[in-house]
């Protein structure tokens, strides 16, 4: 069964201190086959290394720009029920905000200490589907 962790408890994650994981950080909107294919990436890639990825409890494109036209693809409850399905074993989910989608990654990675390099918890970012969240590229 997969375990559902709110970003803002990420830094008192302590049961998979100990267990690195492959992580893939996106949003998941669809599940579709390509969701499917960088899912079953992670979990092949994962031989010995915990299944786990970030996603976004609603789209940020909703939050930056809203549209009342747009519609959300999957609710987020059936959207984490298929990727346990898929084999993740945590999801992080973090709750896009305008004030989220201020932070600069070296902000993320700061108040994200399990998510850092420096941790030891990850071994890899396997894709990053969503590179706006947080800014691309901005420290």
């Amino acid at each position: 069964m997969m375990r559902i962790v709110p970003w803002e408890h990420l830094a008192g994650l302590t049961a998979y201190r100990a267990t690195s994981c492959a992580l893939s950080v996106g949003m998941f909107d669809g599940v579709h086959l390509g969701h499917r294919a960088i899912i079953r990436g992670i979990t092949a890639a994962a031989r010995g290394l915990l299944p786990v990825v970030v996603t976004f409890s609603r789209p940020p494109q909703n939050v930056l720009d809203p549209d009342p036209a747009r519609k959300i693809l999957l609710a987020p409850a059936r959207k984490l029920e298929l990727l346990g399905s898929l084999g993740v074993a945590v999801a992080v989910v973090i709750d896009f905000s305008p004030e989220f989608s201020k932070m600069t990654a070296t902000s993320f990675l700061k108040h994200s200490p399990a998510l850092s390099a420096s941790t030891g918890w990850w071994k890899g970012i396997i894709s990053i589907l969503d590179a706006t969240a947080p800014r691309a590229g901005k420290p």
